[in-house]
């Protein structure tokens, strides 16, 4: 390749210097838009809240930078072929962060979210652990029921969408209803079979960003960088759920897991959920959100009926499984390895 007339090369993505974020300053290639507060940052980057410089009427926006100089390349490389179809379909559901708009062509690429006030699930998991089990139980299901649409609805595309870092802390809560945000840099699951190279609806992800995910919540499949699978998806969201009833908010079910939910008097059919979705073997798992919706839509039904109910509406006596039938869901339940407790990514 013949250098450039003024004997200049141009800088790989992961040598450019990146431009300072600072407050008070316009959004980086969207002058109408003013940083305000640094409000986060991760592997991605940095997060910042912004409010319209003219306008100032409009509600304030979350813009997710990508700063750091070694992911750069291969994120936007990955988002330009599935931030689209992230944009169609993942804001039209209400428990799902919407992404509104996106640059991935300025020295830092940017994506603006809605800004949801409030905190995350991670915080409010954390304040639940002192609740007594029945009424922890009670919100962990309301709360998981609407999570598990969102997934579900995001399975059901073809192909479908797959978030891959599905954890407490990007599910944010406005008021009682919980969001998952960052399906903005979720991936896109091939079907088996297809052909590698990129389309306008899928691409293939690179090596490096097979793996990404935080690794309590990390499936072992994605872990040793397979493909992206809705699989991977039903995997954190039954580790979430083992945390909420267990009240450990950093472990994972380990080869005990169906006798501690019993003893716990866990709903037989959301104890068999649980430890079905965290098997080793992806086969053994439900093949998508779908599943953990209908399960636990069918839960809240049967106990919003019983009359006896605490100012939350979730029921004020414990879940009951009968011993036979949880004898029936431990037939059921598939070999476990033994799950490391207080792994972090």
């Amino acid at each position: 390749m013949n250098p450039p007339p003024d004997g200049t090369r141009k800088q790989p993505d992961s040598q450019r210097p990146v431009p300072a974020l600072r407050a008070g300053d316009p959004v980086p290639g969207l002058s109408s838009w003013l940083l305000e507060r640094k409000l986060g940052g991760g592997g991605f980057g940095a997060v910042w809240l912004a409010r319209h410089a003219i306008d100032h009427e409009r509600k304030p926006v979350a813009f997710k930078f990508c700063t750091d100089p070694d992911a750069r390349h291969r994120l936007v490389t990955h988002e330009r072929n599935v931030v689209a179809r992230v944009m169609q379909h993942a804001g039209k559901h209400p428990n799902i962060v919407p992404l509104l708009e996106y640059n991935l062509d300025g020295d830092v690429p940017w994506l603006m979210y809605e800004f949801v006030e409030g905190g995350t699930l991670a915080a409010l998991a954390e304040e639940w652990q002192a609740l007594p089990l029945a009424k922890r139980l009670g919100r962990a299901v309301k709360v998981l029921h609407q999570i598990a649409g969102a997934l579900a609805a995001m399975h059901r595309l073809n192909p479908p969408i797959v978030h891959r870092d599905l954890k407490p802390a990007n599910v944010l809560m406005a008021g009682a209803v919980p969001r998952i945000t960052d399906f903005g840099i979720g991936s896109v699951a091939l079907p088996q079979g297809s052909a590698p190279e990129l389309t306008a609806g899928a691409a293939k992800l690179p090596t490096d960003m097979l793996r990404s995910g935080t690794k309590l919540y990390s499936s072992p499949e994605q872990r040793f960088g397979a493909p992206p699978s809705p699989r991977d998806d039903v995997f954190s969201l039954g580790v979430i759920a083992w945390q909420f009833v267990s009240g450990d908010a950093s472990g994972q079910p380990g080869t005990d897991a169906l006798a501690e939910l019993r003893d716990l008097k866990v709903p037989t059919e959301l104890a068999s959920l649980i430890v079905r979705s965290t098997a080793f073997n992806p086969e053994r798992r439900p093949k998508d959100g779908g599943e953990w919706e209908a399960t636990l839509g069918a839960l809240i039904a049967r106990y919003s009926s019983q009359p006896e109910t605490t100012d939350t509406g979730s029921p004020s006596k414990p879940y009951v499984a009968s011993t036979a039938d949880t004898e029936r869901t431990e037939g059921h339940a598939p070999p476990r390895s033994n799950r490391p407790k207080g792994e972090t990514g």
